[in-house]
């Protein structure tokens, strides 16, 4: 979506949820897990 390879949500039915931990460092960590990649620096 961010690179414009795939469309993203296609109708108004389509949400999202989220539930942040509230900590910067426990978002990325938890993403990390997630994806299995490292966020770039910078």
């Amino acid at each position: 979506m961010i690179n414009g390879r795939c469309a993203g949500r296609t109708a108004g039915a389509q949400i999202t949820v989220a539930d942040l931990t509230g900590v910067a460092v426990q978002d990325l960590a938890i993403a990390e897990a997630v994806f299995g990649v490292e966020p770039s620096a910078g």
